[in-house]
């Protein structure tokens, strides 16, 4: 099989051996699975795999290849395969040791590598490929090869397209960009015609949208836009994880809860690539995974969601509260939830804010 590599390091021909095998055995058919016994191999592995136009999509290397640190051997992977998830495999017998656990929130916090990974210890071995899965998912989001993948079709990166970018990303949706010159964006403004309006959106069964509403995106990505009723026992105000927690706490509980957010899923979430001190993914896990985890999890224990929408007011008819949303629609509930979040002061500059994401970006500083 010629497509994305697999790469596993280990100086143990027994170990490397076994590991060979288990890859081999799930993942030939779509992945080429390749094997180092040293780290000079693995460098000369993953130039050669980089001169032959070929991707590297993950990358496992032991703690100790002959003397070498494999995460020095796993920080090197970036600058061939920028794309690449990198994980350092570990024994099981090393869980709970302090050292082989400061080797490993060494590397991750220095971005050396990505994850660990535990040795397979029988055939097939399910803990093995679920890690190893995981990290297949996260290289295809990385890629954009993720499944339903919308593509934007823009004049440039920023205005309308950024925002409508920004859209897709807080409802969690896999999507990518390209410019309307660019063969792709031919392709698509040919099948639109050449009268239509930018920017176009695609999606995967080949429908078009041209220049979409927010509102619009929403219905055509399958975001729920209005509530199907109008009476709840609680309203949660904004779908960031504190939302999504109350969502998820509350319908499991068995009350009637919505979720109104003015965009989609996820808050301020969505734009950290890996959270890593969240509880319950020692791995860590990118801000959009968590934010489509807590939605399919609150979804299933009945919370309804409303997006692309605000709320304007907030009044008391005897033991309901009253919400009134910004387009006229009134919600009734006995208890109300502000999960907000934050949203930062930005310049205003006009000039400036059509550059937003497209070559100026706003953050903060330690000082």
């Amino acid at each position: 099989m010629i497509g994305p590599a697999i790469l596993a390091v280990d100086a143990d021909p027994d170990r490397l051996g076994e590991i060979e095998r288990e890859l081999t055995e799930r993942y030939a058919r779509s992945y080429s699975v390749a094997v180092a016994g040293s780290a000079d191999d693995a460098h000369r592995l993953l130039e050669q795999l980089a001169a032959d136009g070929r991707d590297v999509a993950i990358a496992l290397c032991a703690l100790d290849v002959g003397g070498v640190d494999g995460a020095d051997i796993l920080d090197g992977v970036r600058s061939r395969h920028r794309h690449a998830r990198r994980g350092l495999l570990v024994r099981w017998e090393s869980l709970g040791q302090r050292d082989v656990g400061e080797i490993i929130f060494q590397a991750m916090a220095a971005d050396r590598i990505d994850q660990f990974v535990f040795r397979p210890m029988v055939s097939p071995d399910e803990q093995f490929h679920s890690a190893v899965s995981s990290m297949l998912l996260d290289w295809a989001d990385a890629q954009r090869t993720a499944p339903n993948t919308v593509r934007i079709v823009g004049e440039s990166w920023t205005g309308r397209a950024h925002e409508l970018r920004e859209a897709l990303q807080s409802c969690a949706v896999p999507h990518d960009f390209c410019l309307v010159d660019s063969p792709n964006g031919r392709a698509t403004l040919e099948i639109a015609g050449a009268d239509a309006e930018l920017p176009l959106l695609q999606f995967p069964d080949g429908s078009i949208l041209q220049n979409p509403t927010n509102a619009e995106l929403a219905l055509a990505t399958g975001g729920p836009v209005c509530p199907e009723q109008l009476e709840f026992d609680v309203v949660v105000v904004g779908a960031g994880p504190a939302g999504l927690s109350a969502a998820v706490y509350g319908a499991s509980e068995g009350l009637g809860t919505l979720v109104v957010d003015r965009g989609g899923i996820g808050g301020q979430a969505t734009s950290s690539s890996l959270i890593r001190n969240y509880l319950g993914f020692p791995r860590g896990l990118s801000g959009r995974r968590l934010a489509q985890n807590a939605y399919h999890q609150a979804w299933v224990f009945g919370a309804d969601f409303t997006f692309m929408h605000t709320v304007t007011g907030i009044r008391r008819e005897g033991r309901f509260l009253v919400l009134t949303l910004d387009d006229g629609t009134e919600l009734r509930t006995v208890g109300v939830l502000l999960a907000m979040g934050a949203t930062y002061q930005r310049l205003g500059v006009p000039s400036i804010e059509a550059m937003v994401g497209a070559g100026v970006f706003y953050g903060s500083s330690t000082s």
